[in-house]
């Protein structure tokens, strides 16, 4: 018999549940009184999940419940049914450990849960009826300020419970506002609410003292007052989407941000935005969290771990050197019984040579103080040395590698010693966790958008659960197979940060006791010979000829070859007898009033007798042009240009430039003067979809795809787009932050919505149609790009509507 039919047939089990009954709450609508704790609690203790619980015969049903879809759970598995009927606190730290849970549906199933916190709930006759919970996918540790900070909530939800005339209810309103206001007021974070126009409410002690203000002092001002100026756009797209979000949509936005403290100093800080409904009017709720200290302690441990292992790799390479030598007999044969203890300590000597070289490397890159030396190559070379590289280590676990035949190569911009790690690192890791005797498969595909490298090996697979942990540092799906096949724990997070810097992606993915595929993709680069070297391709114009001539040598080396002018009468000379792709303009911002600006390059190309026209085959066409050093204001107005003038800026780059993010740039301009094509940037978080739409539309258009917001601002920040072609949601959130953000450089660039409905279409005035995926032809989706980048751009901002068929548009 279970622990539940023990208690069903109990007859203080049977009051209990009379108890729960009389609450009349079982199988009631959603009410904000009750979710507006369980909000409370989840924002507070900074869970994925809030629930308010009542515990009946056979089954806990959530009266209130943020953070998970589902409505009830049987009892025989619920945590709460424990809680229930213990005297104080349920505190579950690590469920997978714990003798009561760790084999329980919801800690071994697909909820994974690993900490659990609840309170009891009684009823009206003092009966416990339920559980105030919250709950989280990792193991954690509450302490007594956090239980008691969950008691005066549970205490709140009981006065919920038992409200039952208008007279307790005001009462309960009463104790309800002085237990919030209690455990706002002793809250270890900054704790800020705004009204509807975001000036401040009310700010507890915490944030007084993390601004340094008097609270009266900000009453009634702008949240802006709080934060640096370089956060406001962010915060303001963000405050957008959530004033357009429903009741149920308007919760936790987190933001890395600058505080501005009363003196005027800055500190780094965690936001948390909320919106909150009072009655039929909303406001907005903050919490601040001070990061100085945490990056100090960071600082420290970095600086700690860098020192360590330095000074420790000097004395282990000298053993490693040592061992090595004995156990390869330069000093004599070895006695039998020493020999295998020599050999011992020599491979566990490696091992940790290999794992500071591993925390040395990671602390590099994380730090900056790893360089890049990105050049243009075929990946398949750097293939291949890894295989051969790695072909002695396969023969250890009898195990074959195999570069398939359909691979195919490619260029990308690469530090060719960085990649053969990430490229040597992928194929050990496969080698170790294949079966004896099996082959590990190494195939590179050319994408639309990039190179793709997989390697794949037939084993044990990854387990779901450890899949969101797999790229962090010292990260082991199973520490005593770990052991066995041995391995840091870091070689993966350093492949992850690599590929980042090479502005590529890494994943993986597994079917368990079958195969396991990982696999990188790094962006494509224009081979040299896709552009040829015909002079006068690029026009350098800078006054100063020793960094101009430098810039020229550099480009030469990528096949890009050039002139250079030193002002804009020796521009106007060399367009009078030559067509260029692009003209780049350095403007150094340490050396103002120097160079000259754009306004003052467009007078002296329009001051020639027929403009460009003189000197172009194309004689409408505008000359593209990027900026190396311009420095904006927040308005962007070093950018207004009018569509007459005769330069067209399309990219501007901040010095130093990013050598491989320059050259991109080039590239697509020198496609673009090549063959005329126009450039379209697509945000589509569905990779499948995208590579079938940048199929369809080469080579008529030159396409920019980007999944994410993240990845989407920097190609809109550093490269003008003719048309912006986007889905409504990308991987992490709605593409309509973006219209509220648009750098200077693509505000006015039309915008094609490409979605599978139109109800959710933003209002912008530059939208100008919408394609439904779901019935929209191959040729509907390119004559509205047509329309939209034709020379003689078309009038008005009439949206149009079409549709888009996701399978074999002919």
């Amino acid at each position: 018999m279970t622990i539940a039919t023990n208690l069903t047939a109990s007859a203080g089990e049977a009051r209990r549940i009379a108890a729960v009954r009389v609450t009349g709450l079982l199988d009631t609508p959603p009410e904000e009184r009750f979710d507006r704790i369980t909000r409370i609690a989840r924002d507070l203790f900074k869970m994925p999940i809030a629930l308010v619980s009542l515990v009946d015969v056979d089954r806990q049903w959530f009266k209130s419940r943020i953070g998970t879809d589902l409505t009830e759970t049987p009892r025989a598995d619920a945590l709460c049914g424990h809680a229930v009927l213990a005297d104080g606190p349920l505190i579950v730290r690590d469920a997978t450990i714990d003798p009561r849970f760790m084999d329980n549906p919801l800690v071994t199933g697909a909820m994974h849960l690993r900490f659990y916190a609840g309170i009891p709930l009684r009823g009206p006759d003092g009966q416990r009826v339920g559980t105030l919970c919250v709950i989280d996918y990792v193991p954690r540790d509450f302490d007594d300020r956090q239980i008691q900070a969950l008691q005066d909530l549970s205490l709140w939800a009981t006065l919920e419970i038992n409200a039952s005339s208008l007279g307790q209810a005001a009462a309960l309103a009463q104790e309800k506002e002085a237990r919030l206001n209690a455990v706002v007021e002793y809250a270890g974070d900054g704790i800020v609410t705004l009204d509807d126009a975001r000036r401040i409410e009310s700010m507890n002690p915490a944030a007084a003292r993390m601004f340094d203000y008097i609270p009266l002092q900000v009453l009634g001002e702008p949240i802006d007052c709080l934060l640096a100026d370089d956060c406001r756009t962010q915060l303001e797209a963000d405050f957008n989407a959530l004033a357009a979000a429903g009741r149920n949509r308007g919760v936790g936005i987190e933001r890395r941000v600058s505080g501005r403290r009363d003196d005027g100093s800055y500190f780094s800080a965690e936001l948390v935005l909320s919106k909150m409904w009072l009655n039929d009017r909303f406001g907005y709720t903050c919490i601040v969290r001070d990061l100085t200290e945490r990056q100090k302690i960071d600082a420290m441990k970095s600086e700690f771990i860098s020192t360590v292992s330095h000074e420790l790799r000097t004395p282990l390479t000298s053993i490693r050197g040592s061992l090595g030598l004995m156990v390869g007999g330069a000093v004599g044969e070895m006695p039998a019984r020493a020999k295998p203890l020599l050999e011992i300590a020599n491979k566990n000597c490696e091992r940790l040579v290999r794992l500071i070289n591993d925390i040395l490397d990671i602390e590099k890159i994380e730090s900056g103080n790893m360089r890049f030396q990105l050049v243009t190559q075929r990946l398949m070379p750097l293939v291949e040395q890894a295989i051969a590289a790695t072909q002695a280590y396969a023969l250890q676990f009898n195990v074959r590698l195999e570069l398939l035949r359909d691979t195919i190569d490619g260029y990308v911009d690469a530090d060719a010693d960085r990649i053969t790690q990430v490229l040597v690192n992928l194929l050990s890791n496969a080698i170790k966790f294949s079966r004896a005797g099996a082959t590990v498969e190494v195939r590179l595909v050319r994408l639309p958008h990039a190179m793709r490298l997989s390697v794949t090996n037939y084993g044990e697979g990854i387990s779901d659960e450890f899949r969101n942990r797999i790229f962090q540092k010292f990260a082991q799906a199973d520490s005593s197979d770990t052991r066995a096949k041995g391995g840091t724990g870091l070689g993966l997070s350093i492949c992850k940060l690599i590929i980042e810097k090479h502005l590529g992606r890494v994943d993986f993915s597994s079917e368990p006791g079958v195969l396991t595929e990982f696999f990188f993709e790094l962006p494509h680069a224009m081979a040299p010979l896709d552009c040829p070297s015909l002079a006068g391709q690029i026009l350098i114009c800078d006054a100063d000829g020793e960094r101009a001539n430098a810039l020229g040598i550099a480009l030469v080396r990528h096949g890009i070859t050039g002139d250079i002018a030193a002002d804009g009468n020796g521009v106007r000379r060399l367009l009078d007898r030559s067509d260029y792709a692009v003209l780049i303009l350095v403007q150094p911002a340490s050396e103002p009033g120097t160079a000259m600006s754009i306004g003052q390059l467009n007078a002296a190309i329009a001051a020639a007798p027929d403009g460009l026209a003189h000197s172009s085959a194309r004689p409408t066409r505008r000359l593209p042009m990027v900026v190396i050093g311009e420095q904006t204001d927040s308005t962007g107005s070093a950018f207004a240009q009018s569509q007459h003038d005769p330069v067209r800026l399309i990219a501007n780059l901040i010095a130093p430039v990013d050598e491989p993010v320059l050259l991109a740039v080039l590239r697509n301009a020198i496609r673009e003067w090549l063959h005329a094509v126009p450039r379209i940037l697509y945000l589509e978080r569905d990779p499948d979809l995208a590579q079938v739409v940048t199929a369809f539309l080469d080579p008529e258009f030159s396409i920019c795809h980007a999944a994410s917001l993240a990845s989407a601002r920097r190609c809109l920040r550093e490269e003008r787009f003719d048309v912006i072609l986007t889905d409504l949601q990308l991987s992490d959130g709605p593409s309509s932050l973006l219209l509220a953000e648009l750098s200077p450089l693509n505000r006015e660039t039309p915008i094609v919505v490409f979605s599978d409905d139109a109800a959710g279409m933003p209002a912008h005035v530059s939208v100008r149609a919408t394609l439904i995926k779901s019935q929209t032809s191959r040729p509907q989706m390119i004559a509205a790009l047509r329309r939209l980048t034709a020379p003689a751009p078309e009038t008005g901002s009439t949206t149009t509507q079409a549709a888009f068929c996701d399978g074999g548009c002919g």
